[in-house]
């Protein structure tokens, strides 16, 4: 008898507590991709050198400022016997390719005036020669300056700059050897120039995200130098090919920063920085905090509490979820009671 009197003595204090309950509301909803990634400028310039010998001086410091033509560096001419065999046989080939591409582009120009190649077609191959034909030039002036038979007027010791921007690197110092662009060389490089006026974000997407990412999206970028301001950026490109480390399989993609950001921010290059890009977003949805939503198989429901103060399942269909609230497509309204967290 005493047992059967602490058990319904239990029931009815069980049926006199407080069930706290929650109710959907209207919410917005913006569910984002983060990637993380790095601040790098969009072009960087290396300067070589046309002539071999050693760094004489150098006339610019890192993080000097530039403008096209600027002297940067002046390099002292070394003969050498098998230096001086290499060039003229570089001259021969470089002689040949260019008789080669004068042949070709003169051809061109004829169809160009007969109207069987459009102007496009035209201006690259003219561009082509010009170049072929500068970089013979060069070749033929550093051979007459090893000989000794160099003039003022054909060429220069002084390595100057060719783009505008600003010194980040200088990788060969005072009375370093100094390797000239040639056929077989690309040359030594005298100095990097970055080009800050135009900047990117450069980050990577594992596989499974990458389908979300499209040319042309908008991004918001966040740089661990200020992480208060988001600056804006545009997709600009995306690997075709991915990368694997350690058995990651990633994609990067590149996204221009917006030009009015990079006037009104101090944005550091090679900075690290996180993009996010929106992927799907609802405004002003029936949602609730996905803390109240529990799972069993393939199927979601709440808790709900009937207005006899009953705590039963009742099953919903989800939409988009940022990881804090979810929308709520179907199964309660506004006037339903869901059990909140603290009475699980």
């Amino acid at each position: 008898m005493f047992l059967l009197g602490f058990v319904i003595v239990k029931a009815v204090k069980k049926s006199n507590e407080k069930v706290q309950t929650v109710t959907i509301q209207r919410v917005s909803i913006d569910k984002t991709l983060t990637i993380s990634g790095y601040i790098e400028p969009d072009r960087v310039i290396d300067v070589r050198s046309n002539i071999s010998g050693t760094l004489q001086k150098l006339m610019v410091n890192l993080g000097d400022k530039v403008e096209l033509g600027r002297a940067l560096a002046s390099v002292k001419f070394v003969k050498d016997p098998i230096e001086l065999r290499q060039l003229k046989d570089n001259i021969e080939v470089s002689r040949r390719r260019l008789d080669a591409k004068r042949v070709q582009f003169e051809r061109t120009q004829k169809l160009y005036k007969e109207g069987f190649v459009n102007k496009e077609e035209f201006e690259q191959e003219q561009t082509d020669y010009e170049v072929m034909k500068k970089n013979h030039e060069t070749i033929v002036a550093e051979l007459e300056m090893v000989e000794g038979q160099q003039s003022k007027n054909k060429v220069s010791n002084i390595i100057s700059a060719t783009n505008s921007g600003t010194i980040i690197e200088l990788p060969v110092k005072e009375g370093g050897s100094v390797m000239a662009r040639g056929t077989y060389s690309e040359g030594s490089i005298i100095a990097r120039i970055a080009d800050f006026a135009s900047m990117n974000f450069v980050g990577s997407v594992a596989e499974n995200d990458i389908d979300k990412v499209k040319i042309g999206t908008s991004i918001d970028i966040t740089t661990a130098t200020d992480r208060e301001s988001t600056i804006r950026g545009v997709v600009t490109e995306i690997a075709p090919v991915s990368t694997r480390s350690n058995g990651i399989v990633t994609f990067e993609i590149k996204a221009a920063i917006d030009k009015n950001d990079l006037d009104s921010h101090h944005i550091y290059s090679g900075s690290s920085a996180m993009g996010k890009i929106s992927i799907a977003k609802r405004d002003s949805v029936w949602g609730i905090n996905e803390k109240y939503v529990f799972y069993r198989g393939d199927s979601t429901y709440f808790n709900t509490v009937d207005d006899r103060g009953r705590i039963q399942k009742t099953f919903v269909k989800l939409g988009v979820s940022d990881g804090i609230n979810v929308e709520i497509i179907s199964g309660v309204d506004s006037t339903t009671l869901i059990k909140s967290e603290e009475n699980k």
